[in-house]
């Protein structure tokens, strides 16, 4: 199961992802990952770890690194050709599966991931070698190949994303199960909310699409959250928190039983959710949908190009 937060700059989606990560854990869940990929990033500052020598996906040779491992044995990418392994290029049965029970001991991404049962990886910073010569959603496409490769029937992946509808400018939202959009009770968020909606329904996509309230303070604030939207549905609704409040003030570590009884049971509700589809996870229909994309993508292309990029195509079973 992979769930991305998003949400407008400020939100709290950072919190609230690390809070969900922590009570997957707390759950006794096991296989959870968690991947920053936010620009700023701070989660592993909220989950008290320290990944200041850990190596960083997005990083330019990395991610070559790994997209190699990642096409195994199969012909369809003219010698390795990198130009031909795009954000949407579909796994075959030659690829280099990802198993998430074992992604954190795979030889190729153990460098990424760092910590115990919640392991952490981080897209990392905007570097000063790529100004003027690439944007973040560039940094960002390794996670999409790692996503289209990995079968996590049996674990959970949790991202943080960049603030804003930026991050899913390609099809990187064809590869979650589940978008919580974080948003708090202010006219700015729900401008946000209303741009998901605008891309969940011109994509088809709404059923992926969830909102998680935030900083709630009142009855006032939860109806004024109901004006947001009535095409998405509001799974939970979090208060305002001091202890959140004392975290942020000191060097204390977030924690999912301090947090008060109303938090503690919103966050149940979240996880019940969560939980409820992640029994009905389907990868093979995912996987369809991945293809459909990328069948978009090699038709934007032409000549050689589009018929090489057709060719990854397949209705293949990849997750056995």
């Amino acid at each position: 199961m992979r769930i991305a937060f998003v949400g407008k700059g400020g939100s709290g989606k950072t919190t609230l992802s690390t809070l969900f990560t922590l009570f997957l854990d707390f759950k006794k869940e096991q296989n959870i990952y968690f991947v920053d990929a936010d620009l700023n990033k701070n989660a592993a500052t909220q989950f008290g770890i320290d990944t200041q020598g850990l190596s960083k996906l997005g990083d330019p040779q990395n991610q070559l690194e790994i997209r190699k491992w990642l096409i195994g044995k199969r012909e369809d990418i003219p010698g390795n050709d990198m130009k031909y392994f795009k954000k949407t290029t579909p796994p075959r049965k030659e690829s280099n599966i990802l198993k998430i029970e074992y992604l954190g001991d795979i030889p190729i991404l153990s460098k990424y991931f760092l910590g115990g049962n919640i392991k952490i990886a981080e897209i990392g910073e905007y570097s000063k070698d790529l100004v003027a010569k690439n944007c973040y959603h560039g940094s960002l496409s390794i996670l999409e190949n790692i996503l289209s490769h990995l079968d996590d029937r049996k674990g959970w992946l949790i991202s943080d994303m960049v603030a804003g509808t930026d991050a899913f400018v390609g099809a990187l939202f064809v590869q979650f199960d589940l978008i919580f959009i974080v948003a708090e009770p202010t006219r700015n968020s729900k401008e946000v909310v209303n741009q998901f909606v605008e891309l969940a329904v011109s994509t088809g996509t709404e059923s992926i699409f969830k909102i998680v309230g935030n900083k709630i303070e009142d009855d006032e604030d939860i109806d004024y959250l109901k004006t947001f939207t009535d095409q998405l549905e509001c799974v939970a609704s979090l208060r305002k928190s001091k202890h959140l409040k004392k975290f942020e003030m000191s060097d204390q570590q977030l924690s999912v039983e301090n947090l008060e009884t109303e938090n503690f049971r919103e966050l149940e509700k979240l996880y019940s959710f969560a939980k409820e589809k992640a029994k009905k996870l389907d990868v093979d229909k995912r996987l369809n949908l991945l293809r459909k994309w990328h069948h978009k993508v090699a038709m934007d292309h032409t000549g050689e190009d589009r018929m090489i990029l057709l060719d990854q195509i397949s209705d293949e079973k990849v997750f056995d």
